[in-house]
C-alpha cells in the first residue's frame, strides 16, 4: 500500500486538542481500511543502531461515532481520515495521576496491516492513564 499520512486541521474544546489525520492513497490501485486503528503516542529513539518507535503511555481509547469505522475503499488519489483527541495533560490533578511526558509522534495500526506515523502539534500525553482517544476511519476529510 502506498498510503501517505499528513496532518489535517486541528481544533480544541473543553481541554482536549483534536487532530485530523489524513490518509492519501498514492498507489495505482484501491486499498481497503476498516475499523478504528490501534493508536499509540510516542517518539522515535535510537536503539542498538536502529531507529525504533517507543510508545509513551497507554494506547488511545477507541471511541465509536455513527458512520465511522466501516470498511472503506480508498481509491487512487482519494483521502480518508481519522480523528485523535489529546486531553490537556496539565488538567489532571493531582499531577501524579497523569505523569505527563512528551510524545512527538502518533502511530496508527490498522487490522489490514497498514501502519502510519504522524508528527503532532500537541505533544504532552499522560503516561499513567489513557488521555487520548481515536475514532474510526472515514472516507474524505471529516473533522472533529
Amino acid at each position: 500500500m502506498a498510503l501517505t499520512p499528513t496532518l489535517g486541521r486541528g481544533s480544541a474544546a473543553a481541554g482536549t486538542a483534536y487532530e485530523t489525520l489524513l490518509i492519501k492513497n498514492h498507489s495505482s490501485h484501491a486499498c481497503t481500511l476498516s475499523g478504528t486503528p490501534a493508536t499509540q503516542f510516542g517518539k522515535f529513539v535510537r536503539s542498538g543502531g536502529l531507529v525504533v518507535f517507543r510508545g509513551v503511555g497507554p494506547a488511545a481509547t477507541k471511541i465509536t461515532y455513527a458512520g465511522r469505522g466501516r470498511t472503506i475503499v480508498v481509491k487512487p488519489g482519494a483521502l480518508a481520515s481519522v480523528t485523535v483527541g489529546i486531553e490537556t495533560a496539565a488538567n489532571f490533578f493531582p499531577r501524579s495521576k497523569c505523569s505527563a511526558a512528551n510524545a512527538s509522534r502518533v502511530r496508527l495500526a490498522f487490522r489490514s496491516g497498514a501502519t502510519l506515523y504522524y508528527t503532532l502539534r500537541t505533544n504532552a500525553v499522560c503516561t499513567k492513564l489513557a488521555s487520548t482517544t481515536t475514532s474510526g476511519v472515514v472516507l474524505g476529510t471529516r473533522f472533529p
